[in-house]
């Protein structure tokens, strides 16, 4: 989960390939993150951990800003009112998340949040006026049967936190789409800024409250969490830095790799075929969504080159 103002260069096949390695490795280091989350749930409260998580990211937050042009202009944000809601929708977005690994796997959960760009889709047509084409129409039909398939309604299959799942997916959807407008008058360092310290803010009272002592395990992973969270967050912004989104979004797909293995190997845990299924579904509904929004932009782009000639 990233704070990133979508712009991004683009400099020929090099450029992206190395903007895919950097993205490659961010998904890998969030899929270790959730490993260690896993871990957590079970011995402390969901807010101290995830105090502890976005207060190194606060204090990351403030040294990046003050090397890029100085607090104050980073605190000048244009839509301050709308930086604190997607503050808010992350806080939302990362507190469902981390209660549904309570009672679910990796890997299940993973499957169910892979709905989330289809989501994010949906939103934008509805909130930001995109068009959806019958093409992408269908695919998220396609999407939403693959998530009915994980989750299976009505069945007592799936755990019912698998619909904590859905909810946190939506909240980081409409994260997304809030991302996307700021993006537009605020700039990354901004961005980041506010995110990290009213994520702080918001979480302080609720993890102070509950705070318990720690262990040296429990700290090393809550240093865990916060230093690959960290890494990965620099890591992406590099990726958008030398490739276009739509060209990294299908890697983000990796967790759902990284998802099963830890699954496998830590808590020997494998999802069961029906969740399988719905999971290539969803992937693969999504995938084409992604290469629609490819086609499209360049159409766009073309058309423009022709009306500039």
């Amino acid at each position: 989960m990233v704070d990133v103002s979508p712009t991004a260069r683009v400099a020929g096949a090099p450029a992206t390939l190395k903007g895919m390695l950097y993205a490659f490795l961010a998904v890998t280091l969030w899929g270790l993150q959730d490993a260690m989350t896993k871990f957590l749930v079970g011995s402390y409260p969901i807010s101290q951990f995830l105090l502890v998580r976005f207060a190194v990211f606060a204090a990351f937050a403030i040294v990046y800003a003050a090397m890029r042009g100085g607090l104050g202009q980073a605190l000048a944000s244009r839509q301050p009112g709308l930086q604190l809601v997607r503050a808010a929708l992350l806080i939302i977005d990362i507190l469902l998340f981390c209660l549904a690994l309570r009672f679910m796997g990796l890997a299940d959960l993973h499957a169910v949040y892979a709905a989330t760009p289809l989501m994010v889709t949906v939103l934008a047509g509805l909130l930001l006026g995109e068009t959806i084409g019958w093409r992408r129409r269908a695919a998220l039909a396609v999407g939403f049967v693959g998530a009915m398939v994980i989750i299976r309604p009505g069945l007592g299959v799936m755990h019912p936190a698998a619909f904590a799942v859905l909810a946190a997916g939506l909240c980081f959807a409409l994260y997304s789409i809030a991302t996307r407008k700021v993006g537009a008058v605020d700039s990354v360092e901004t961005s980041t800024l506010y995110t990290a310290a009213a994520g702080t803010l918001m979480l302080a009272p609720f993890g102070i409250a509950q705070w318990q002592s720690v262990d040296l395990n429990g700290a090393l992973l809550m240093g865990g969490i916060s230093l690959t969270g960290l890494l990965g967050h620099l890591l992406y912004i590099r990726a958008l830095a030398h490739a276009p989104a739509v060209a990294i979004q299908p890697l983000t797909y990796l967790l759902l790799v990284w998802a099963v293995f830890y699954s496998y190997v830590l808590f020997n845990s494998l999802p069961d075929l029906w969740t399988v299924a719905g999971a290539l579904i969803v992937v693969g509904s999504g995938l084409y969504v992604t290469w629609r929004e490819w086609v499209r932009g360049q159409e766009v782009a073309k058309t423009k080159v022709q009306g500039a000639l």
